[in-house]
């Protein structure tokens, strides 16, 4: 598992901004959320950001991103062995059986095993999750990845 800075999220639904600055120091650059929100005019905001935003804005201060659909947990185990984080988008809804509940939440992959993801949640801070249950959240958010080039 890689040693990742956990950051909570300051406002309720801008997990994607706590996740990029755990990111973000991971690869020793030092940018808070209170100023990624200002960045990108977010006090407001009820919402959040898009994966395209936050990939945009994970360039504007200096870290080069790919924005996946369909990654794979092979490429999610690459990247863990490779020491490069990925932040993923999951429907954590899914776990509580409701198929109308639809809640869009990013975390970061910190490492896993044959049958246990470990996660970086913003929400509710390091936690790990079967193997199945994660990929059960990650596809219906259609595998969504945000990966560092490093």
């Amino acid at each position: 598992m890689l040693e990742v800075p956990l950051y909570k999220q300051e406002k309720e639904n801008f997990c994607e901004l706590a996740c990029l600055c755990m990111v973000f120091e991971f690869y020793g650059l030092y940018v808070d959320e209170k100023t990624l929100i200002e960045e990108i005019g977010l006090e407001n905001n009820d919402y959040g950001i898009s994966p395209i935003e936050l990939s945009e804005l994970a360039s504007t201060f200096g870290l080069v991103v790919r924005l996946e659909d369909n990654y794979t947990m092979d490429q999610l185990q690459e990247n863990i062995y490779n020491e490069t984080l990925v932040i993923v988008l999951i429907d954590p809804g899914v776990l509580d059986g409701d198929p109308w509940l639809y809640v869009a939440h990013f975390v970061v992959v910190t490492g896993g095993s044959s049958d246990t993801v470990y996660l970086n949640d913003p929400e509710k801070g390091k936690i790990s999750m079967s193997k199945e249950c994660f990929e059960a959240c990650w596809k219906i958010c259609d595998r969504c990845a945000i990966v560092p080039v490093i």
